[in-house]
């Protein structure tokens, strides 16, 4: 129904945008979760022509960047304050990448976004660590077919994704088992 409305969604995309509230920024990325949630055909039509997915995506990059840390596999994202923004931000971007392949491009095509993706795996945060996988799966049905394919396939060799998959399958978690 709020999709419906003419505008709405890229006035709460500009709200997204420009928002230096956190608790807004985070109300903000809710309703995006819930409005991407079983989405009928129309709602993913308008959330796909809007900015959303590229917003979100820099939003999420912007708030982890104060939170990355060196760890033996490399640098990983470990929010400590900035957790709840991030996860309902990320839980967005996994529901609006399940939509449609031009989402999925979207979330490929910003700078930085695969090796983030990475980034976000080696996380001792499970919930950090399942959105962000749920993302990276289902980005990889577009990374396997696009014309950039090798290029992000490269990104993602050379951040060494495989072999943090497969570690990630004795996780107690199923959600990051199902997702690796």
């Amino acid at each position: 129904y709020l999709c419906s409305f003419p505008g709405f969604v890229d006035t709460m995309v500009g709200q997204l945008d420009t928002s230096g509230w956190e608790n807004l920024r985070k109300a903000t990325a809710h309703l995006f979760r819930n409005l991407a949630w079983k989405a009928d055909k129309s709602s993913k039509l308008v959330l796909s022509e809007s900015r959303v997915v590229s917003v979100l995506m820099e939003a999420a990059m912007a708030v982890s960047s104060r939170a990355l840390q060196e760890t033996p596999a490399g640098l990983a994202v470990e929010p400590g304050r900035e957790e709840p923004t991030l996860k309902v931000i990320l839980s967005a971007l996994w529901n609006l990448s399940a939509h449609c392949k031009k989402n999925k491009a979207d979330v490929c095509s910003i700078p930085g976004s695969l090796v983030f993706l990475v980034q976000l795996l080696r996380s001792r945060s499970t919930a950090v660590v399942e959105n962000g996988g749920g993302i990276l799966r289902n980005v990889s049905s577009y990374i396997a077919t696009c014309q950039q394919g090798e290029e992000y396939r490269a990104v993602l060799r050379s951040e060494r994704c495989l072999a943090l998959l497969l570690s990630q399958l004795r996780s107690p978690s199923l959600t990051i088992v199902s997702n690796a």
